[in-house]
């Protein structure tokens, strides 16, 4: 599981970034801190530097892959002890 901390003043609201888009993603792009895009009070969306984005899916299928593998272990579980005799 990927856990992004987001502070509480990254908050801004779709009219917002509708208005400031290029003032808000340059600002995320040198702090490197994602940023919540609300819509109706709502969190709607996340905008987020690139770098970070790539770094997330690299986690996210690095986490897929050893699930997958552990599920894979898990159900031949007699197979692999039959293996390792």
């Amino acid at each position: 599981m990927i856990i992004m901390l987001i502070s509480d003043n990254k908050l801004v609201s779709i009219t917002e970034i509708n208005r400031n888009f290029s003032k808000i993603a340059k600002s995320t792009k040198e702090s490197k801190e994602p940023i919540i895009i609300m819509k109706n009070n709502k969190p709607d969306m996340v905008l987020i530097d690139y770098e970070l984005f790539k770094k997330m899916v690299s986690l996210y299928n690095k986490e897929n892959a050893i699930k997958t593998a552990n599920d894979i272990m898990d159900e031949y579980v007699d197979v692999f002890k039959e293996l390792a005799k």
